[in-house]
């Protein structure tokens, strides 16, 4: 669901004063907010054809578009062979259909990712047509993922000891970008290479957290960078107690981004997020939205 947005100025702006305070300049506006939810429901990207006008002001549709075109709402234009209205800066002042196709995908990709949580991980299952699901049947960690999901080794073309290094975020998998390297000797075992994304529980030092890959890509896919330490203390507090993998934060964070209904004034710091539990919001379908109280109505 895509929200409409409408400024809280709005009510003084220039342009809702220049369509008219007469009974027929308030129905303009009443159309004005009426055709912009429309074109938000249908993601048109603010082009309003002269049919769903009529259907949305029947009789007096096209002299209220007149109005809103003499005050710089709407411009006569053409789409598509069709002709309509379209909504002045709405790609600047609204989500595109790109942007919100971007985000649906990804939901719809984390909504994946916690099927296979769920379904795989926690039942200790493989499904080969699963794209999470990279684990060796018959490697012997594969009957602990129920209690450790820490513990999944990689099938894949590399030599065994490769395949087998200590367990750590995996750039090739989806959600973790940007990863630092991180140094594993060939003949390590896994209780002598430790990070705080794999050991949550241990005491870590800042310096510590801050090369381990998995906090470098949340650190870098989180839209807000202020308030770095209660932000560390925060995700590893997330990791320890609330039972959330690091690529799930990462994911969360990714989606946080990319939210085109997301207020880069209002964005939350890094430690709030992570209190608030907010990487659930985009396990489902539906995120609540953070009001946009930035004033946008400046042209």
């Amino acid at each position: 669901m895509v929200w409409f947005r409408v400024d809280d100025g709005w009510h003084k702006h220039r342009k809702r004063i220049r369509s008219g305070l007469d009974l027929e300049g308030m129905a303009a506006q009443g159309l004005w907010a009426a055709a912009g939810s429309w074109a938000g429901d249908e993601l048109t990207d603010g082009f309003v054809p002269d049919d769903v006008v009529d259907y949305l002001a029947p009789g007096v549709g096209q002299n209220l578009a007149k109005r809103l075109e003499s005050a710089r709402l709407w411009v006569r234009t053409e789409h598509d062979g069709e002709q309509g209205w379209q909504f002045h800066q709405w790609v600047d002042q609204q989500p595109t259909r790109e942007e919100v196709k971007a985000v649906e995908a990804k939901k719809s990709s984390g909504g994946r990712l916690g099927n296979h949580r769920r379904w795989h991980v926690e039942a200790g299952k493989v499904d080969a047509k699963c794209p999470y699901c990279r684990v060796d049947p018959s490697s012997e960690s594969h009957t602990d993922r129920r209690s450790d999901r820490s513990t999944d080794r990689t099938t894949d073309q590399r030599s065994e000891s490769e395949a087998n290094r200590p367990t750590r975020p995996d750039p090739t998998r989806p959600g973790v970008q940007e990863l630092l390297p991180v140094t594993v000797p060939e003949d390590a075992k896994l209780e002598e290479v430790k990070l705080p994304s794999t050991h949550p529980k241990l005491t870590w030092s800042d310096k510590q957290i801050d090369v381990d890959p998995a906090w470098v890509a949340f650190w870098a896919a989180y839209p807000k960078s202020d308030d770095k330490p209660p932000a560390r203390r925060a995700w590893i507090k997330a990791l320890r107690e609330k039972g959330v993998t690091a690529e799930e934060l990462v994911i969360g964070a990714q989606l946080y981004r990319d939210d085109p209904r997301r207020s880069k004034g209002y964005t939350k710091n890094a430690a709030t997020w992570l209190n608030a539990e907010s990487w659930n919001n985009y396990k489902s379908e539906t995120v609540e939205p953070e009001r946009d109280p930035d004033e946008w109505w400046n042209n």
